[in-house]
C-alpha cells in the first residue's frame, strides 16, 4: 500500500509568483522553528536513518520531527494576492475561476481599477488558486550553506542593471541573502544568524 500524499497551503510574494511561472523558482527555504518545550540553544534537526530527528550536542536525542511543509509526494497549493469580482453575495464561496484577478500577473492599470482592496494571500480559498507545486526534495541546513547554483533556484530576479552586463547568475547569492534579511532579520532569523531553515524542492504540476 503506497504512501498516501497531503495538499496544503504555501504563500508566495508576487515576485517568487513571477519567478514560479516563469519557472525560475523551484526552491524555497523557510525557518525551521524549534518545538515548544525546547529550551536547550544546542537543539537542531538532522536526517538520520530515514527521518528527521532532533540532536543535540552531535547527539540524536529520539524525538522525530516533521517538515511542516511535507514529504516528497505532497503537494502544496499556493496563495497569493488576489481579488475576486463576483456577482454573487458571498465572495468566498463564489468557485469561478475567471473572477479571480491575481496581482502578480496584472498589469498595474488592473490593479488600480478595483474598488476594493486587493487581498492579502493569507486570504485566498482553496478554490481560488491557480499553482500547484509537487515537492521533489526536502532537507535541512542552515541558511548560509545555500550554494549559489541553490540561490538562483530560489528564484530572486536580477536587477537589469545586471542582465545587461551579462551577470545575473553571479549575483544570486547576493540577491538571495538581502531578500531572506529582508523577510526575516526583524524576526531575529536574519542572514547572520545562520538559522536552521527547511529546504524544500518543488516542481510546478503541468510543467
Amino acid at each position: 500500500m503506497g504512501t498516501e500524499t497531503t495538499t496544503r497551503p504555501i504563500i508566495f510574494s508576487g515576485e517568487m509568483v513571477q519567478a514560479i511561472l516563469g519557472g525560475r523558482k523551484t526552491q524555497t527555504r523557510r525557518v525551521w522553528k524549534k518545538p515548544r518545550g525546547h529550551t536547550n540553544h544546542d537543539v537542531y534537526p538532522r536526517y538520520i536513518g530515514g527521518r528527521f530527528e532532533l540532536s543535540s550536542n552531535g547527539f540524536c536525542i529520539g524525538e522525530s520531527i516533521n517538515c511542516p511543509y511535507g514529504k516528497i509526494g505532497d503537494r502544496l497549493w499556493v496563495r497569493e494576492k488576489h481579488n475576486i469580482e463576483c456577482p454573487y453575495p458571498a465572495e468566498e464561496k463564489c468557485g469561478h475561476p475567471d473572477h479571480v484577478y491575481y496581482w502578480a500577473t496584472e498589469e498595474p492599470v488592473v490593479r488600480e481599477s478595483f474598488s476594493t482592496p486587493w487581498r492579502p494571500s493569507i486570504f485566498m480559498p482553496r478554490w481560488a488558486s491557480r499553482i500547484t507545486l509537487e515537492i521533489t526534495g526536502v532537507r535541512v541546513e542552515r541558511v548560509q550553506d545555500i550554494t549559489p547554483k541553490d540561490a538562483k533556484s530560489e528564484g530572486v530576479p536580477a536587477p537589469q542593471s545586471e542582465v545587461a552586463l551579462g551577470l545575473p547568475d553571479q549575483y544570486a547569492l547576493h540577491r538571495f541573502k538581502h531578500l531572506w534579511d529582508s523577510i526575516n532579520a526583524k524576526r531575529g532569523y536574519g542572514w547572520d544568524a545562520n538559522p536552521w531553515v527547511w529546504v524544500v524542492e518543488f516542481q510546478r504540476q503541468g510543467e
